[in-house]
């Protein structure tokens, strides 16, 4: 499992849910938890990707280097292609504070549009992997809403209240 963890820290959640499904597992069901959570991560990176090659985010951002950037131009697997006042640069994905990357996500979230609840979703996913606890539940609350059948799965993104204090 330590390269599921490893695979999820460089943001390469495909080889991580392959990770997973490889592994011989002696908790099969928290393998097919893992799986689930890997291949959603791996559906919210897709979903930016093609939503930032589709438009562009402009807005003030940060790497964890603290280098500023304009905006971001386009996306591939690896990297982010950021704006900066000189051109485009290319950046690993994990070099972006992940609350930075769930704030991109969610700004293309429309709320009249039919996949809005499962973009909440997937950000609910991401937030959650990036112990970003409080705001993976207002997604996930806001997903189930329009969706109920994300109900079900809501225990693994939301972890209880206790834990995100």
């Amino acid at each position: 499992m330590s390269q599921y963890r490893d695979r999820l820290a460089r943001y390469d959640f495909l080889a991580a849910a392959a990770a997973i499904a490889n592994a011989e597992a002696k908790d099969r069901a928290m393998q097919v938890e893992l799986g689930k959570r890997a291949q959603w991560l791996a559906r919210w990176k897709n979903n930016l990707i093609v939503d930032l090659n589709k438009k562009q985010f402009s807005g003030a951002l940060a790497d964890l280097d603290r280098v500023e950037y304009t905006g971001i131009a386009s996306a591939t697997a690896d990297q982010l292609m950021l704006k900066t006042r000189y051109g485009i640069a290319g950046l690993a994905w994990a070099k972006l504070p992940p609350q930075k990357l769930l704030a991109v996500s969610a700004s293309f979230i429309w709320p009249d549009t039919p996949d809005a609840a499962d973009r909440q979703w997937l950000c609910a996913v991401f937030a959650s992997a990036t112990g970003q606890f409080d705001e993976a539940r207002q997604f996930a609350e806001a997903a189930a809403k329009s969706k109920p059948e994300y109900r079900r799965e809501f225990a693994l993104v939301a972890p209880p209240r206790s834990a995100s204090r």
